[in-house]
C-alpha cells in the first residue's frame, strides 16, 4: 500500500513538467536552436548608431505578435518566400533565400512569435471592416499621391500586375501578412519600430493613418 503515494507523487511531478512547457518555450527553444537570434533580434530596438543599424540582418521580430498574424507566420516559416528585392539593409545585392523549417517546427515557432507584442500597439485600433465610398478614395490617394507609398513598395493592379518600388517590403499580399493595428502604429511611429529605418515620418491625423492601414490591409 506504501507504493501508491510514491506513484501519485511520480504521476503529479511528471504532469507538472510536460504542463508547464508550453508551446510558446518549446518555439523559443526551436528558434534559437535553429539560430534565428543570429539574424533576428528579439528585443526592443534601440536608437543606436547608424553604423549599428547596417549591421542588422533581418527585421527585429520582438514585436513579432503584434504585426504578424499567427496562419502567416506559420505557413511562411514552413516554406518562406522572399518579401523584399534586395537583402536587408543592402539594396544593391538581391536576397539570400530564407531556409524553412520543418510544419511542426513552423507551428511552435509560429506559437513563440505570436506572444512577442509591443504594448504601442492597441488592438481594435483599426476596424476590420472594408472600406468604402469615401474613406477608400481618400486612403487610395493617400497611399499612390500624396505619400507615394509605392514609391518604394510594390503592389498588384486590379488586372493582376505588380507596379512599384523595390526598396522596401513587397505590399502586394499585406493582408495575409500584416495586421491593420501594427501598420497603424507604424505609420504614426515609424522610429518606434525601426530607430533609424528609410522609412519618413508621415505625420499623418489618427483618422488618416487608420484608414490608410486599413486600406494597405486590404491588399491580397
Amino acid at each position: 500500500m506504501r507504493r501508491w503515494p510514491v506513484i501519485a507523487l511520480t504521476a503529479i511531478v511528471f504532469l507538472f513538467t510536460w504542463v508547464s512547457t508550453s508551446p510558446a518555450q518549446e518555439g523559443e527553444a526551436i528558434f534559437k536552436a535553429k539560430g534565428c537570434e543570429s539574424c533576428h533580434s528579439i528585443s526592443p530596438p534601440k536608437f543606436g548608431s547608424i553604423e549599428e543599424k547596417m549591421k542588422e540582418k533581418g527585421p527585429n521580430l520582438s514585436y513579432a505578435g503584434s504585426k504578424y498574424k499567427e496562419e502567416w507566420l506559420k505557413k511562411w516559416l514552413a516554406k518562406p518566400e522572399n518579401i523584399r528585392y534586395s537583402k536587408y539593409n543592402i539594396l544593391s545585392l538581391k536576397p539570400d533565400k530564407h531556409v524553412g523549417i520543418s510544419e511542426k517546427e513552423a507551428d511552435e515557432v509560429a506559437k513563440y512569435l505570436s506572444a512577442l507584442k509591443d504594448a504601442k500597439v492597441v488592438s481594435g485600433a483599426v476596424s476590420s471592416e472594408e472600406l468604402k465610398g469615401g474613406e477608400k478614395v481618400k486612403a487610395k490617394t493617400l497611399f499612390e499621391k500624396k505619400k507615394a507609398c509605392y514609391a518604394c513598395h510594390t503592389v498588384k493592379t486590379p488586372a493582376g500586375k505588380l507596379i512599384g518600388g523595390r526598396s522596401g517590403p513587397d505590399l502586394s499580399m499585406a493582408g495575409e501578412r500584416l495586421k491593420g493595428d501594427w501598420v497603424y502604429s507604424y505609420l504614426k511611429a515609424p522610429d518606434h519600430f525601426e530607430p533609424k529605418g528609410r522609412s519618413p515620418v508621415f505625420a499623418l491625423s489618427d483618422g488618416d493613418a487608420k484608414i490608410l492601414a486599413a486600406y494597405v490591409v486590404s491588399f491580397k
